[in-house]
């Protein structure tokens, strides 16, 4: 009897000490929220892996999502255990491949994150680039200063740009229209650009890194006559770039309202673009400051897309033509040699600057640059390349990752 009394202390005192242990055992695994943390209870074998993108989880995924940015594996045995993915799961972030080693059940899940390109994290673009280029090729707020002292009256430069030669400004390629930098890269006439510069608004003034034109040496006309006095907000150019064209038989949309840059009838992306106020002065002048204080003296408000000024050429190339930062597509130099896979392009190219009224001839020009560098004023009916120029909002965010380089460049983050 007593033994009895003995043995059922013995299991009581038992039962005291293991019901706390398997409700605290129980509570660890049940608070875990198996969706998120990445066991997945669908999967019944173990060669299958678990998706998840910004923590969901991809219903049907079988195989690594190259336009994601991996971030980690989580791996649990079949017991729920969780096992270090380095000891169960072979991986290749660059071949994006992945394959369970281990012989026992094992379930395991990749996480990618969204952004493209990078190391998965992102940051405001504006104060990113201004960390990584300034000093270097883009003006600091003190260059900036000094360069203002120099322009008389009331306008002023609000613009930062990056300044050199394209030996030495090789930091302001950015994608736009696309968040995947392989598919920028190797579509760059659709998405590749250029960052002109920042503003004081925290905005990014880009410039499309190639030329839109019309067969291989011919472009469009600023306006269908040289005798009417035709401003930009006017001329058939305007229109055509900002899809508000009204004969889209003869003068058909070329930028918006085109469908091969869709991303410019995307919501996703068309948000993006800041509508800002942009100067349409005449200027005789090819120097500056005068250049630019005549630009000026007439604007635009609200629009969305324009074409750099002839001041933004001359002053990131430091008023020397030969430094040529935003001719030749923005990525030759002045032998005219390709980079990388870029055919050339013997065609001038319009800005937005006009020149004005010539009485000699009776005839309205605008200026442009040529393909060797130089710049001049061409009769409105000219059929020149253009380049797109907008800005981007200033809450831009890009992928951490991009250098800003054509090989590496800016990936903007869809929020």
């Amino acid at each position: 009897m007593k033994k009895r009394k003995v043995y059922k202390i013995i299991l009581i005192a038992l039962l005291i000490i293991e019901i706390p242990i398997m409700y605290l055992t129980f509570k660890t695994f049940s608070n875990k929220d198996i969706t998120k943390v990445s066991y997945n209870e669908n999967i019944k074998s173990k060669s299958t892996l678990a998706y998840y993108i910004d923590g969901e989880l991809q219903e049907g995924m079988t195989s690594w999502p190259t336009d994601k940015e991996y971030e980690k594996a989580e791996c649990y045995y079949g017991n729920h255990v969780e096992v270090p993915a380095e000891e169960v799961l072979s991986f290749d972030n660059s071949s994006h491949t992945a394959t369970i080693t281990s012989n026992k059940t094992i379930y395991c899940s990749l996480f990618f994150g969204k952004t493209p390109g990078g190391t998965g994290t992102v940051q405001n673009a504006v104060e990113f680039i201004d960390q990584n280029s300034a000093g270097f090729t883009l003006e600091t707020e003190e260059e900036l200063d000094a360069r203002n002292k120099t322009i008389s009256g009331n306008v002023k430069d609000d613009l930062r740009r990056f300044v050199g030669d394209y030996r030495t400004v090789t930091d302001n390629f950015i994608c736009f229209g696309v968040e995947n930098q392989q598919t920028c890269k190797d579509n760059m006439d659709l998405y590749m650009y250029r960052i002109i510069g920042i503003d004081i608004e925290g905005r990014l003034k880009i410039i499309k890194a190639t030329k839109l034109v019309q067969g291989s040496t011919s472009g469009f006309q600023w306006y269908n006559s040289y005798t009417s006095n035709i401003t930009w907000p006017d001329a058939y150019l305007y229109k055509r770039l900002n899809g508000t064209s009204t004969d889209t038989y003869n003068y058909p949309n070329i930028f918006i309202g085109n469908s091969k840059y869709s991303y410019m009838q995307d919501e996703t992306w068309t948000k993006l673009i800041s509508p800002t106020t942009y100067y349409i002065g005449d200027s005789t002048s090819s120097s500056n400051p005068t250049l630019f204080q005549n630009e000026r003296t007439k604007s635009i408000e609200n629009a969305k897309i324009g074409l750099m000024y002839l001041s933004d050429y001359l002053y990131a190339g430091n008023n020397d033509t030969s430094n040529w930062l935003f001719i030749q597509n923005g990525l030759k130099g002045k032998d005219n040699t390709p980079s990388g896979s870029i055919t050339p392009t013997a065609v001038a190219e319009w800005t937005m600057t006009r020149y004005g009224y010539v009485s000699s001839n009776s005839r309205y020009r605008a200026r442009y640059v040529y393909y060797t560098g130089g710049a001049s004023g061409g009769i409105l009916t000219e059929p020149f390349a253009v380049r797109p120029v907008f800005y981007l909002e200033s809450g831009v965010s890009i992928g951490v990752g991009g250098e800003g380089t054509f090989g590496n460049p800016y990936i903007i983050f869809i929020l």
